[in-house]
C-alpha cells in the first residue's frame, strides 16, 4: 500500500531541439552523393562445386588440446 513516485529522482526536463528545417527523403532516395564503387570482377573458375549432401563439417570442428596436468605428488592431507 505504498508508491515507488516518493523514491524516484527529481527530472528537469530539457527543451527539445530545433528541428523545424530538417526534411525527409522520399523512399528510395540515395544517402550520400559518392559515386558507387565498380564492381568486383572475381575470377570463379577455378572454383567447383561438390554435389548436394556429399559433405560433412567434421574437418572444420576445432581441435582440443587438453592441458597438462600440474604436478601435485607434493601435496598431502592434512589428518586434523
Amino acid at each position: 500500500s505504498g508508491s515507488l513516485a516518493d523514491c524516484a529522482p527529481a527530472v528537469t526536463p530539457v527543451p527539445l531541439p530545433d528541428i523545424s528545417g530538417l526534411a525527409l527523403a522520399p523512399p528510395g532516395a540515395p544517402l550520400d552523393d559518392a559515386t558507387p564503387p565498380p564492381p568486383a570482377d572475381i575470377d570463379t573458375t577455378g572454383l567447383t562445386l561438390f554435389p548436394p549432401a556429399s559433405g560433412s563439417l567434421e574437418e572444420c570442428a576445432p581441435t582440443v588440446v587438453p592441458l597438462p596436468l600440474p604436478d601435485i605428488s607434493d601435496l598431502k592431507l592434512d589428518d586434523s
